[in-house]
Order: C-alpha cells, then structure tokens, then sequence
C-alpha cells in the first residue's frame, strides 16, 4: 500500500469497526427485547390455557408459533454474535482482501477517487460477508 494511503485506511478501519460494533450491539438488543416479549406472551398464553380461559387446540397451535418464531430470533442473535465483524478481518490482511476484486493499489499519491474505490469495494466485501455468513 502507498504510505500516503495508510493513515486514510487506518482511519477509516477504525471508524467501520466503531459502526459495526454499535450496529452488532444496536441489533442484538432489539433482538433480545423481542425474545422477551415472546417469553412475556407465551407466558400470559400458558396462564390463560392453565385458567381454561384458552382451548387446548388453540393453545397449541399458539405455543407452537411463539415457540418457532422466538428459536428463529435466537438463531439471529446468535448469527449476529457470530458474524459481527467477519467482514472486518480480510482488512487485515491486506492482500487477501485487494486479491477479492484483483486490483492493486499504485504507486501514486492517493485521490479521493482512489480513496473512494478503495472503501467502496472493502464495503462490498461487507456486505458479502453480512449476506453470506
């Protein structure tokens, strides 16, 4: 990489591993408080089926979509846990993540183009890796 571009790239790392973490930590507390709420409703079912307030067919059937739809908020928090920052660890390996797009970076001083091309393409790697993994 061209010296010029090192404290560009530094600090464009830094800031995409700050956004992704308040991201990652923004997510998993909408995921958690959902979770909750499904636990609160499964809760109020199982009570209204123990006060015969509920048939058992139609507890049942209520329990079992509650149930299924918080194992797949589960799934996505433990998704988002894992993947958080996935994307961000071909930037550190410098010619892993340019080797991706097969482009190189030249010897020139760098221009907000170059500079543009370059967090560009390192947000495709993101967003591949968000989709993906």
């Amino acid at each position: 990489m061209h010296e010029g571009w090192e404290p560009y790239f530094e600090k464009w790392i830094t800031e995409a591993e700050e956004k992704d973490r308040l991201t990652t930590e923004s997510e998993t507390k909408q995921i958690e408080g959902q979770i909750q709420e499904t636990e609160v409703k499964l809760n109020r079912l199982l009570d209204g089926y123990l006060d015969q307030v509920i048939e058992p067919e139609i507890y049942k059937q209520k329990k079992n979509e509650l149930y299924n739809g918080k194992l797949k908020l589960e799934e996505i928090k433990s998704q988002i846990a894992k993947n958080g920052n996935v994307w961000l660890e071909l930037l550190f390996n410098e010619s892993a993540a340019l080797g991706v797009f097969g482009f190189s970076l030249c010897s020139a001083a760098p221009t907000f183009d170059s500079i543009s091309f370059l967090v560009n393409c390192y947000n495709e790697i993101r967003t591949f890796f968000q989709n993906n993994y």
